[in-house]
């Protein structure tokens, strides 16, 4: 990440440049860690640089001559190979005169390696118009001229090429040419995108304070200007053998704020071509927020989440022209069919909207053509010809799958239909499937076809309730759909105002956190795993406020208690806010009883789980 900051300030090209030659030109005190070891090559290091008249060395002194074994070594290495009057990360001349000829070459293979895929290119390339000198990355001082783990041992003469080359820096020639339209980036331009998307931000501040992760104002120019190009590379100078067929730089690619990677390439030219035959990855980070054109382009590249998104989206469509449908009979409890009777289709995202109604014929039969894919509610009301014509008879859930022909035989009470007023009563709205009263098929199924939370994010939220209690006693339902206390606009800097200043709370799990508390994800049944913690969903809900003639029940503990005589209240649940790593999370409740405020949990993942490190009392509602 440091290497990364550097690379997106306005002043990345000087920085990086001189990092190299830093470690190599200063005595610092991190030089004093024990010297780089190349057994592999010390006896041919030896061969080239021992006199036949001098003494054998001893393997101690061989070691040495590796000149990144300290910061002496590598000081005498700078001075026996620099140009007079140049100092390392000095420009090698003030002309744009590189690359060219096989140097030329490397760089097209590796823009190749970085930007031509099975699955496309981008509609233009962005390169640095400077040449660098090799950038550390290496965690412990001094470091090795090329990473360890390098499977393809370059030669001797080709290290010594390259150590020779990260000495100064060039300036890359506008008529190096590419088979891809390029655009070479430099330093004004680099600060004018800085300026431009300080504007930009500024502009939408608006739009993007509703998201969790943001990019900073470079990137937001950079998108704008470049709107084809997948990021921009910055690529070291080449260290090349004399016989020019075997190569070494290092390569950078940046694609965001949070997007990055850092690789040495070996490459090998054959048959008068340059291939990279080894990618040795240094340091990156992989983050995607969803663009349309900035990627990921290191070692383990996949597909963006912009095209994974669109992908999904045509296999969606695609399958929702496949044919599907509800069909069944609607019967007496003597199993005569009914004709007649309405049925009405409610999908799961909208319960108490019916999607599309039908009328049974003669054989009581009915049928709903490509009813919405999940959960469904169906609810089938008296004959006109009855004495309560349209009143409820009966409700019955089901789940619909792509391409399925899902059938549902429902019998009635024929009593609720044709029996005077006051005599018969009609059947139960939301009738108790599993024992659990308040629960009924139709949010049973609706709670069956969700796959929110994950296994983190379910263990997120049993960690919580558990702290503050809950499932140690008696029932306490949980809201089977995500919510926040406070849902408006305003409620973002509300929410930032209570946590903003808790020293426990990461910035990036209380922006994420900001981000995705209004949305509403049905929970998937069993989630919470604690002793009397079931879901209600929000069709007992309305059918308790039908029953009663209150509204706000799921905020009115006398209408819950009266409903359910052993539930005093029920608690809400909003979506889990994770940090960008997953090592801290945020997490609101509410009970229905209470009138001032919620919590807001703030845990921590240690090794044996997730830990509550804090609870914040939070006021906000939307009244």
């Amino acid at each position: 990440m440091m290497l990364f900051r550097l690379f997106t300030s306005a002043r990345w090209i000087s920085a990086a440049s001189f990092l190299m030659a830093l470690a190599g030109s200063m005595g610092c005190e991190r030089a004093k860690s024990p010297p780089v070891i190349d057994s592999a090559r010390s006896s041919a290091t030896q061969v080239e640089t021992a006199s036949s008249t001098s003494p054998k060395p001893s393997a101690k002194s061989r070691e040495r001559l590796i000149p990144e074994s300290s910061a002496e070594t590598m000081r005498a290495f700078a001075a026996a190979h620099l140009r007079p009057g140049l100092k390392p990360g000095d420009f090698l001349t003030n002309k744009a005169d590189y690359p060219t000829g096989d140097t030329a070459g490397v760089y097209r293979a590796v823009l190749d390696t970085l930007y031509v895929s099975r699955d496309g290119f981008p509609g233009q390339v962005v390169l640095s118009d400077v040449a660098i000198t090799q950038s550390v990355t290496c965690l412990r001082m001094p470091c090795p001229i090329i990473p360890n783990g390098t499977g393809s041992e370059p030669k001797l003469e080709t290290l010594d090429a390259y150590r020779i080359a990260q000495l100064n820096r060039r300036h890359i020639t506008p008529k190096f040419s590419y088979h891809i339209p390029l655009k070479l980036l430099g330093e004004t331009e680099h600060r004018e995108m800085e300026i431009d998307g300080r504007a930009i931000a500024l502009r939408d501040s608006a739009s993007l304070a509703s998201r969790g992760m943001r990019e900073m104002p470079f990137w937001l120019a950079f998108q704008v200007r470049y709107p084809h190009a997948w990021g921009y590379a910055v690529l070291s100078v080449v260290g090349m053998n004399p016989k020019r067929n075997e190569a070494i730089l290092q390569v950078t690619h940046l694609c965001g704020t949070y997007c990055h990677s850092t690789e040495t390439m070996v490459l090998w030219k054959v048959r008068g071509q340059w291939h990279v035959i080894e990618r040795v990855p240094e340091e990156g980070d992989s983050t995607d927020l969803g663009h349309e054109s900035l990627r990921y382009r290191g070692v383990g590249a996949h597909a963006p989440i912009y095209e994974i998104r669109a992908a999904a989206k045509r296999d969606s469509i695609r399958q929702a022209e496949i044919p599907r449908d509800i069909h069944g009979r609607i019967t007496s409890q003597t199993g005569q069919p009914v004709q007649g009777a309405k049925i009405t289709l409610h999908a799961g995202d909208h319960p108490n909207v019916p999607s599309a109604a039908a009328i049974t014929d003669s054989l009581g039969d009915y049928r709903f053509a490509n009813p919405p894919v999940g959960s469904a509610g169906l609810m089938v009301r008296c004959p006109g010809n009855t004495a309560h014509p349209d009143s409820l008879a009966k409700v019955a859930g089901t789940d619909v799958g792509i391409g399925q022909h899902v059938e549902v035989n429902i019998w009635i009470d024929r009593a609720i239909c044709d029996e005077t007023p006051g005599v018969a009563k009609p059947e139960q709205i939301a009738p108790a499937i599993n024992v659990p009263p308040l629960q009924n098929a139709f949010d049973v199924a609706r709670a069956r076809m969700a796959t929110y939370p994950s296994e983190d994010e379910a263990a997120v939220y049993r960690a919580l309730l558990k702290q503050m209690g809950y499932g140690s006693a008696g029932i306490t339902p949980v809201y089977a759909v995500t919510r926040s206390s406070c849902s408006f606009t305003s409620c973002r800097d509300v929410y930032l105002h209570a946590i903003r200043y808790e020293p426990q709370v990461m910035l990036s799990t209380m922006e994420n956190f900001v981000a995705v508390r209004d949305q509403r994800l049905d929970f998937r049944t069993d989630f919470v795993g604690l002793p009397g913690m079931q879901l209600v969903g929000d069709s007992a809900i309305k059918a308790v406020e039908r029953a009663t003639g209150s509204g706000d029940a799921l905020n009115n503990p006398d209408v819950i208690h009266r409903a359910w005589p052993n539930v005093d209240v029920i608690v809400s649940l909003s979506p889990v806010g994770f940090s960008p790593r997953r090592e801290q999370a945020i997490v609101e409740v509410t009970r229905g009883d209470n009138r001032h405020g919620s919590l807001l949990g703030i845990l921590n993942r240690t090794p044996s789980g997730w830990r509550v490190v804090r609870l914040v009392n939070f006021v906000g509602n939307n009244d």
